[in-house]
């Protein structure tokens, strides 16, 4: 995604108003889920660190590996606490015989 942002946003203003979409978008996106967040903070960052300067192919790449990595260690662990701590199914209650 910030290779993308990066193609398509030539200039310290479009960089700004790139940041600053990205910037707005974070908190809704942390509020749904961690891997939305990883995808759009990791260009955020980039951008707000970089501006005005070229991004490397390497430090693209670093982060995307990275962004991942992280991202199936929180998928992993949620899998894994949602097995250990789910509670068993309640056992359905019998009507009592009426008489």
């Amino acid at each position: 995604m910030a290779a993308l942002i990066f193609a398509v946003a030539n200039g310290p203003i479009a960089l700004g108003i790139t940041a600053a979409v990205l910037g707005a978008l974070v908190p809704v996106a942390r509020m749904r889920s961690y891997l939305l967040y990883a995808i759009l903070s990791a260009p955020l960052i980039l951008v707000v660190q970089d501006i005005g300067k070229p991004i490397q192919a390497s430090l693209l790449i670093d982060r995307l590996v990275a962004t991942m990595i992280g991202g199936a260690i929180v998928i992993a662990l949620n899998i894994a606490f949602d097995r250990l701590f789910t509670l068993a199914p309640p056992t359905p209650h019998r009507a009592s015989p009426k008489g």
